[in-house]
């Protein structure tokens, strides 16, 4: 059987000199040892998957079980030196699974006092994910003085929307609403929103949709429009 020699854990320490100690004893321990060395070693290196993965802290004075989940998330739970009784709450670590970005200058605004789709056509394919974070930023704006521009997001599957569309799938966030000082004034806005209850694998359409409920020309420009899927 061939020894192994020191690696990453180190030597294995020497056997003592006692007086007496049955030299055959003292050399099957030494052997057994380098045996484990060797081993453990080849486990690691080959990467073998274990239940659970046991880290203590810095201090000693915690050990801390980690797994990972089917979904691919990190979960960390604190447990009792030298015991499997947790003390803590589990940790879940939620990946970032997936995304999607879109830059559309300038969609066709709408006239019509509900809302229409802009068509920006945003896709996430929810692999894993269950919840995504969506952001959309631009400029907005109204043909008319002192009417009212509103601009909501929505989420849903099957064949995205085209622009100036009647309004489909699920609003998703509050509306940014924005009253023109003056005809074709614009500012910025930004609208951030959070969508759970995803359906893993499948594929979403995101999207924006406009309205002007008093009037006027509403429209939303120099977009920036982008999804972020997460376990």
């Amino acid at each position: 059987m061939a020894e192994a020699s020191g690696g990453y854990l180190g030597a294995p320490p020497q056997l003592p000199e006692v007086t007496g100690l049955n030299n055959q004893l003292s050399e099957y321990l030494r052997r057994f040892s380098l045996w484990c060395q060797g081993n453990f070693n080849s486990t690691l290196q080959k990467r073998t998957a274990t239940g659970a993965l046991f880290m203590e802290s810095t201090t000693g004075n915690t050990v801390w079980q980690l797994t990972i989940d089917d979904s691919g998330r990190l979960q960390s739970t604190q447990l009792l030196p030298g015991s499997p009784t947790s003390v803590g709450s589990t940790l879940t670590f939620a990946p970032v699974t997936g995304y999607a970005d879109s830059v559309v200058t300038n969609p066709a605004g709408t006239t019509s006092a509900t809302y229409r789709m802009m068509g920006l056509n945003v896709q996430l394919t929810s692999v894993v994910a269950s919840a995504a974070t969506v952001c959309l930023d631009g400029q907005i704006t109204n043909s008319a003085n002192n009417a009212v521009t509103e601009c909501v997001i929505c989420y849903g599957t099957g064949t995205p929307p085209v622009n100036g569309a009647a309004q489909a799938g699920t609003i998703a966030s509050q509306a940014a609403r924005y009253k023109a000082t003056a005809g074709g004034d614009y500012v910025p806005f930004s609208i951030t929103c959070l969508i759970e209850g995803l359906t893993k694998g499948t594929t979403y359409w995101l999207d924006a949709a406009v309205r002007a409920p008093s009037g006027g020309t509403a429209s939303i420009t120099d977009l920036d429009f982008t999804v972020v899927g997460l376990a």
